[in-house]
């Protein structure tokens, strides 16, 4: 088991471009308990070896079972971030497919004024789609996609309300709106940061428990199998 989990901990962390020293930052230990794992000389323990798994996107089980193919790995992952941006793409260029055909339909209709702006209110729609995307796969561009939706929706409903001279106040009304999100900004990363510090260490351990039950099993599982086929060598 020591050697089989050595060298996955090895490949994977060589496949994701660490060094001892960060993937020690990372799960809050020493690089010295790092080089101790990886040369099979102790092993972590339960929770830090789920943490581990989670880290690397699999179960306890694959971490500990056989060796795991880096390469397929990273592989998996290449692929599920190309479909999530494949889907949010996907997304956008229908809401300009549907601009186009209302645009399209305005001048087959023989309106007097074909409907351009279907192309200017679908700029602020493809940011929230782009905000919705953002919340749910990567926050990190939540912040620039809002800022973004603000503004385009401003810009929209001002070019929509031409020629009205006194529509110029929305672009002032944009101001304290984007201060806010701002300031949203700067209280989620220091919530982020500082969540964990304020869960009490009981609250920790209801929301671990349910959390490990699956992975501790799945460890159960193979230890005995560790076990059956260390019999059979005897």
């Amino acid at each position: 088991m020591y050697e089989i989990l050595s060298d996955n901990l090895t490949r994977l962390r060589k496949s994701r471009n660490l060094t001892q020293a960060e993937f020690a930052e990372i799960i809050k230990y020493s690089d010295k308990s790092v080089s101790k794992w990886e040369t099979g000389m102790s092993v972590p323990n339960l929770e830090t070896l789920v943490e581990i798994a989670e880290f690397y996107g699999m179960t306890l089980d694959d971490l500990v079972k056989k060796p795991v193919d880096s390469e397929k790995v990273l592989i998996v992952e290449k692929i599920q971030k190309t479909n999530k941006y494949t889907i949010c793409f996907l997304s956008i260029a229908a809401v300009w497919l549907l601009a186009t055909i209302i645009f399209v339909y305005s001048i087959l209709g023989d309106k007097d004024t074909p409907w351009w702006q279907s192309f200017i209110w679908a700029v602020p729609v493809s940011f929230i789609l782009a905000v919705i995307f953002s919340s749910i796969w990567n926050r990190k561009f939540l912040f620039i996609c809002l800022s973004f939706l603000l503004w385009t929706l401003i810009a929209a409903i001002f070019i929509q309300s031409l020629p009205n001279k006194n529509m110029y106040l929305i672009f002032i009304v944009g101001i304290p709106i984007q201060i806010i999100i701002l300031l949203s900004r700067g209280m989620n990363r220091a919530n982020q940061e500082d969540g964990i510090e304020r869960l009490s260490i009981n609250a920790k351990k209801r929301l671990e428990r349910k959390k490990y039950k699956k992975q501790i099993r799945e460890l159960n599982r193979a230890k005995s199998r560790l076990a059956k086929e260390k019999e059979k060598n005897i």
